[in-house]
């Protein structure tokens, strides 16, 4: 674990809970799997850093809705930074890793899918290739 997310996990427990709920949420949405030692409001519905936070995540998981994503991270923003602004700027950096990571994803997940398509194309005139030399040959 990098010491940015080690230094990110340690101010969230010192945060508010809405706050560092919000950042831990994050965190784990990234996909670390960590042990807190004291326990947070993390899955509290009632905390609207946590909330909002989780809309915008789910958004971001599909690259089409990355500006509706942006757009409600952009409204919880400015209520982080009021309360933290360390706070808000890690944040603000996990979030525009976790937009890169997803159009990245997205990127070579297209790829892997062109890539595949043209292996099946290749395979199947392959195929064809070889029942037509085979049937020449039946021919002679």
């Amino acid at each position: 674990m990098s010491q940015q997310r080690k230094f990110g996990i340690m101010l969230a427990g010192r945060l508010s809970c809405e706050a560092g709920a919000a950042l831990i949420a994050l965190f784990l949405s990234l996909g670390d799997s960590v042990v807190f030692e004291h326990e947070l409001a993390m899955t509290d519905a009632s905390n609207p850093y946590s909330t909002a936070l989780k809309g915008a995540i789910a958004l971001a998981q599909d690259v089409k809705t990355h500006d509706q994503a942006k757009a409600q991270f952009a409204e919880l923003y400015p209520q982080i930074e009021q309360e933290s602004p360390l706070v808000a700027n890690l944040v603000k950096q996990i979030w525009d890793e976790y937009i890169s990571l997803q159009r990245s994803a997205a990127f070579w997940k297209g790829m892997s899918d062109a890539e595949k398509e043209l292996s099946d194309k290749i395979t199947e005139t392959n195929i064809q290739l070889q029942q037509n030399y085979n049937r020449l040959m039946q021919e002679q």
